[in-house]
């Protein structure tokens, strides 16, 4: 019985009957990490799986902030599904949830925890505490800075997956003619208040420069959806980013898609996207008292310097063809797939032992 079951999952495994359950807090304003996981969910529908987004809360409105090609996985309360799993599903966590890694661990699928942030990482456990006591041993980061840093923390004894994040085809270069609003994109409300009065005061001569929150759509106070985000971002010069303890900031290569200029405080993980070919993309300072300098600096050179600018852009060109969204459904289906392919080889052995046992 035992080995018809187990020859049962394999099939399933073989055949793509295995199921995707995507956990993410209750959906509300625009975070970039939720749009993650809906495209890590999309990009196994569309391989065949049977997917299913559950929300750990009480909201599970489609979020009209991401486009809806990308909503096209079934979004349910955690809390109102029976969660009927089996060795050849998959389970996938983000780290924030904490309440998810202890709720879920006695589940036998697949386990997965996806780690955007190394910030929220160590929530769920208490000291000395690894994820391996919530039955989780497979671990998905979003570059190789953040996943260096996690094993490290977190110990070798896992399957580390790493791909790069995929910025949607929307973010492109599209105006010509930018106008002199500069789009400011922060974690703190505090730090964008202190640059934008440090700068006017130091700056009054560019006091007809206005700084957009990057939030909210003037006309309706709805918030901006990613695509609309994508449109005032293509129409600005240059971008502030203030964001410290971003693991992969997706919001530079937004604006460098867009041939927009970022100005930002360096995160405490530095992306590798910002180091690359001995080239140091944008304005970047460890000193948030630096950003109003830089601002007027840009400023400067846009008006006065036309071809050092032009050069500036032009190096944005690099990544034109990088970090493409085409390049990241590749990345994340050979992930998925490799974790598959190992739990149907260890349920090959498992069935082969049985069967010599019998014998």
């Amino acid at each position: 019985m035992e080995i018809n079951k187990l020859k049962e999952n394999v099939d399933k495994i073989k055949n793509k009957k295995s199921k995707f359950l995507f956990f993410i807090p209750e959906i509300s304003e625009p975070v970039a990490s939720i749009y993650e996981v809906f495209f890590h969910a999309h990009v196994m529908k569309k391989e065949g799986y049977d997917v299913k987004i559950l929300v750990n809360g009480d909201n599970k409105e489609k979020p009209y902030w991401i486009e809806d090609e990308i909503l096209d996985v079934d979004i349910e309360l955690a809390s109102e599904i029976k969660l009927k799993v089996g060795v050849d599903d998959v389970v996938i966590i983000p780290e924030i949830l904490t309440n998810v890694f202890e709720q879920t661990k006695n589940i036998p699928s697949i386990r997965v925890g996806l780690l955007q942030s190394v910030d929220y990482m160590l929530n769920a456990l208490l000291p000395g505490g690894t994820w391996k006591q919530f039955g989780v041993n497979n671990i998905i980061t979003t570059s190789k800075r953040v996943k260096n840093l996690v094993s490290d923390v977190m110990g070798s004894n896992y399957n580390y997956y790493t791909y790069d994040i995929g910025i949607p085809s929307y973010f492109q270069n599209k105006v010509v003619n930018k106008i002199p609003t500069i789009p400011i994109v922060y974690r703190n409300q505090n730090d964008i208040t202190k640059v934008v009065k440090m700068f006017y005061l130091k700056y009054p001569q560019y006091s007809w420069i206005s700084f957009d929150g990057m939030v909210y759509d003037s006309d309706t106070t709805k918030q901006l959806s990613r695509k609309d985000f994508a449109e005032k971002l293509d129409k600005s010069f240059a971008a502030v980013w203030i964001d410290k303890i971003s693991s992969f900031g997706t919001f530079p290569l937004e604006c460098m898609k867009s041939k927009t200029i970022p100005i930002g405080i360096i995160p405490d993980i530095f992306p590798e996207y910002l180091d690359v070919e001995d080239k140091t993309f944008g304005y970047w300072s460890n000193s948030i008292y630096e950003i109003p300098d830089m601002i007027a600096s840009v400023i400067n050179n846009y008006l006065e310097d036309t071809k050092l600018m032009d050069k500036i852009i032009k190096e944005f060109d690099y990544f034109d063809d990088k970090y493409t969204q085409e390049i990241s459904e590749k990345q994340i289906v050979e992930i998925y797939s490799d974790l598959l392919n190992k739990r149907m080889i260890i349920l090959e052995e498992q069935i082969k032992k049985l069967e010599e046992d019998e014998k």
